[in-house]
């Protein structure tokens, strides 16, 4: 499983005015000394989100359903992610608490780890860049205009700040390096 889940539940959660403890958020500069409050008016307009649980409580409802919806997938996509450290093993992955989540879940390692690529869809999990990844240039110009060579990841989420190739990237080339390699952060 790509980045997307995990982005998904921790986009829906900032959106929602859930993220607590945090000076500063959901708040203006006035309210920094004060306990966080709420956005009162947007919790009926954000569909899936209940106001009386706890954005833990929250995330592995996100999480669930997610499983959930494996039996909808369709041929291409991954399969379901494991939700016991014993299928998490089966997959080779890593059991643990993973970005901002609190309760443990599974990475599992990919197939394709190491191997070269030039398009998200090329790899299980990420297409990730080096630091020092040069752009392949196609086109001359202010800016030039081009690709990037990358590696697939060694497992099906990579959490942190990283550059990657998105997925489905080819048919959009050739395009400036920061659209080929794009600067991602995955919480």
């Amino acid at each position: 499983m790509k980045t997307s889940y995990v982005r998904g539940a921790s986009l829906a959660l900032a959106v929602a005015g859930l993220i607590t403890g945090v000076p500063g958020c959901g708040a203006d500069a006035s309210d920094m000394g004060r306990a966080p409050q709420r956005a009162p008016q947007l919790g009926p307009e954000v569909p899936g989100l209940d106001f009386s649980t706890s954005p833990i409580s929250q995330l592995d409802a996100l999480r669930r359903s997610s499983i959930a919806r494996a039996s909808e997938r369709g041929p291409n996509d991954p399969p379901p992610r494991p939700t016991t450290k014993e299928a998490c093993d089966a997959c080779q992955g890593l059991w643990a608490v993973h970005g901002v989540e609190e309760i443990e879940t599974c990475i599992c390692k990919t197939n394709d780890e190491g191997r070269a690529c030039t398009d998200g869809n090329d790899c299980q999990g990420e297409c990730l860049l080096d630091g020092d990844a040069e752009l392949n240039v196609m086109e001359q110009g202010d800016p030039p205009r081009g690709y990037f060579k990358g590696h697939c990841a060694g497992y099906d989420t990579t959490f942190g700040c990283f550059r990657h190739i998105p997925d489905g990237i080819q048919s959009q080339l050739p395009l400036v390096a920061e659209e080929a390699g794009p600067n991602i952060c995955v919480d």
